[in-house]
């Protein structure tokens, strides 16, 4: 059966998805399978995901969870991103500017030149982390342009 095809899975049965992924996913590198159930996961998990990155506490996790979400490539997940980009961990943050990039749509581009310019306003600013927008930024609005 296509997965198109499938019936959708149950809340539970996203909740039992991710609580076991996550476990898995905070025994270290190399969980790749359990990466890639969250990644092709029903769309519907985005939100629990966001819910189990907001609790979990392992750095790591935590940002290969950004990654997870983002890799659903839908423009629901932007504001998550948005958020994770004021993270203070840097792989958190990066991966987050890494899903703006890969959505590289206009809203993802509008976001990153707010996010900026909250950033730029900060005191002190984070200079790294600017450095790292203005180059998303020119990424994104060069793919736009381009034919």
């Amino acid at each position: 059966m296509d997965r198109t095809d499938a019936p959708p899975p149950s809340h539970a049965d996203l909740e039992a998805l991710v609580a076991r992924c996550v476990a898995v996913l905070r025994c270290g590198p190399g969980k790749v399978d359990e990466y890639f159930e969250l990644v092709e996961a029903d769309h519907a998990v985005i939100p629990l995901l966001v819910e189990a990155f907001h609790a979990e506490t392992n750095r790591g996790t935590r940002a290969l969870l950004v990654d997870a979400i983002w890799e659903h490539r839908t423009p629901t997940v932007l504001e998550f991103l948005g958020e994770a980009l004021a993270d203070p961990d840097p792989p958190v943050w990066k991966n987050a500017l890494d899903g703006f990039v890969a959505l590289g749509t206009p809203d993802a581009l509008d976001g990153l030149r707010a996010a900026r310019a909250r950033l730029a306003a900060a005191t002190p600013p984070d200079a790294e982390r600017l450095q790292w927008l203005d180059e998303a930024v020119e990424q994104i609005a060069g793919d736009l342009e381009a034919p």
